[in-house]
């Protein structure tokens, strides 16, 4: 029997984060993995294991979200699996998001089972974000088919770009996108956050007819709701998590230390990335001691010491973590040339500061 998050009868109890794992049905192994890694809880998180409404005999932190026949028509070949998987997964996201209404959170977030989250730190830099209705992970750019909800291509590549001003081309046509709604953010699967303000707005405004179409990636889709937010706040994670794909050939980080590792879905990786997150915590403090540290305390290179001195400048006041935020339009004026988000506000996250050595094999 797995751990219970909370006791029978305590959904009425106001969390600082409500976190769905979206999780594949006959993987046993890797829930049972993120158990040993999250639990015990802090009484102010609640974790739950999203599965199909197909799935008989939950445990106690999982719960089932229905498919409503999730099936692709007139589709055949590598086209209709890739469809099928889209559909299934946006199908099992958005019932998350609507099954998170249950409970009370300040902020409300999805994962995926071959991630691991350090939710400490991760509510540490979630405290720092302002008050209202905040969208916030490692944002992306892309464009919709607003009447199929597809993303104009089926290969993924086509109709993505990593920033802003990348994200402009497909407007413009220079890439074979099909779609007409465009460019607009939205946050990567392995951690995507709203804020409950911003949860309570967008879940009723979640795409429900979804089966007669090859759907945008599920990701994309939650993007293209909240994009209709008239002012809200844009929390890039990208400066923090870096890079947070674990390579394990050979075993490494594909990018700097961060409170995510994502691509950990077996035994070998996922125990490297965990020992590595745990230990990184430990041996520097994570963000509760990002502003009282002495820049270069793990590093005798001058330009990086020099890159952490800035880094505490820019995001630190009176010794304590800070998010800098402003309009969006003044950081990025070629946000004109966007179909939404044009009153957002937009906050860039702290760099990681270097420690010691990450994870080897042994």
């Amino acid at each position: 029997m797995a751990r219970s998050v909370s006791e029978r009868g305590r959904e009425s109890l106001h969390y600082a984060l409500v976190m769905g794992v979206l999780s594949t049905e006959h993987l046993v192994a890797r829930r049972q993995r993120l158990r040993n890694q999250y639990y015990p809880l802090p009484p102010s998180v609640l974790v739950r294991f999203v599965l199909s409404d197909d799935r008989a005999g939950l445990l106690e932190d999982e719960v089932s979200v229905p498919m409503d026949g999730a099936k692709i028509m007139h589709l055949g070949g590598n086209e209709a699996r890739l469809c099928q998987k889209r559909l299934v997964m946006a199908r099992k996201a958005f019932g998350w998001w609507r099954l998170a209404s249950n409970w009370t959170a300040d902020f409300y977030a999805a994962t995926d089972d071959d991630a691991i989250v350090d939710i400490a730190q991760a509510l540490l830099l979630l405290r720092t974000v302002p008050g209202g209705a905040v969208y916030a992970g490692e944002m992306r750019y892309t464009c919709i088919n607003t009447s199929s909800l597809s993303g104009g291509s089926t290969h993924a590549s086509s109709c993505f770009a990593h920033g802003p001003v990348g994200a402009l081309q497909l407007r413009l046509g220079r890439r074979s996108c099909n779609c007409g709604f465009g460019p607009y953010p939205f946050a990567l699967g392995p951690l995507k956050v709203l804020s409950a303000e911003a949860h309570s707005w967008v879940v009723p405004r979640l795409p429900l007819a979804l089966h007669h179409t090859c759907p945008h990636d599920e990701d994309a889709l939650l993007g293209y709701a909240v994009s209709a937010h008239p002012r809200l706040t844009l929390v890039d994670l990208q400066g923090t998590l870096g890079g947070f794909d674990v390579i394990f050939s050979p075993v490494r980080w594909a990018g700097p230390p961060s409170f995510l590792a994502h691509k950990v879905g077996t035994g070998p990786p996922f125990a490297l990335a965990a020992r590595d997150l745990n230990e990184s915590v430990r041996s520097h403090g994570g963000l509760a001691s990002y502003c009282t540290r002495t820049p270069g305390g793990f590093t005798r290179h001058l330009r990086a010491i020099a890159r952490q001195a800035k880094a505490q400048q820019a995001f630190c006041v009176a010794g304590r973590l800070r998010l800098p935020c402003e309009p969006w339009v003044g950081v990025f004026p070629a946000l004109t040339g966007y179909p939404c988000c044009r009153r957002w506000t937009f906050c860039r996250t702290p760099p990681p500061l270097p420690y010691s050595t990450r994870f080897e094999r042994g």
